[in-house]
């Protein structure tokens, strides 16, 4: 595996700052506990939150950064998976990022498909544990 990666990122708050960028590539143990799972990006789509921060309405970098990476929906490929992840995430299952968190207080959580979906994905590693 390569000590690095490509990605989009911006300065945020600079107008056509989008730029292409060589970052430190994840690995499995940067997320604790062994539930991490590294995945290999197939498609990344980019919307109108991306196209806004490009345009520098809004955006603030990570701590210890002067840029933010910009593609927060994707498609990817299941490289590797940590000790504690669930047992149907395996390498090579497809899955889809999202910027969604489980909803355990929102007001609509329970009308909401996409909370629902989240939070089923969250607590069992599979959308086969959830009503449509």
């Amino acid at each position: 595996m390569s000590d690095a990666m490509q990605a989009i990122a911006i300065h945020p708050l600079q107008a056509g700052s989008g730029h292409l960028r060589e970052i430190p590539a994840p690995s499995l143990d940067e997320i604790a506990d062994g539930h991490g799972v590294l995945v290999d990006v197939i498609r990344v789509g980019l919307d109108g939150t991306d196209r806004e921060l490009v345009n520098g309405r809004y955006g603030e970098a990570p701590p210890g950064a002067d840029f933010l990476v910009l593609g927060h929906e994707s498609l990817g490929r299941v490289r590797a998976v940590g000790p504690a992840v669930a047992p149907s995430i395996v390498p090579g299952t497809l899955v889809v990022a999202t910027v969604r968190r489980p909803a355990t207080r929102c007001s609509i959580a329970s009308a909401c498909r996409t909370c629902r979906l989240t939070t089923a994905i969250a607590s069992t590693g599979s959308i086969d544990s959830m009503a449509s």
